[in-house]
């Protein structure tokens, strides 16, 4: 049942030579009571993660980081 291992064995088949790819499951979560220390309602928090984390890596190639 690893789906997110799947997925990103699908996905390598669409890259070609050398390049370096990141597979970022972001499928939303549900689980009554929570996951841990996270509540499981649906919030787009994996969504609004991953877009904050691309916008301050984009953030940082402009600074010279």
């Amino acid at each position: 049942e690893a789906d997110h291992v799947l997925a990103a064995r699908f996905l390598a088949r669409f890259i070609e030579g050398d390049v370096p790819w990141l597979h970022v499951d972001l499928s939303a979560v549900n689980r009554k009571g929570g996951l841990g220390a996270v509540a499981s309602d649906i919030s787009g928090f994996g969504v609004g993660f991953g877009l904050r984390v691309i916008e301050d890596m984009l953030a940082g190639e402009k600074n010279g980081h």
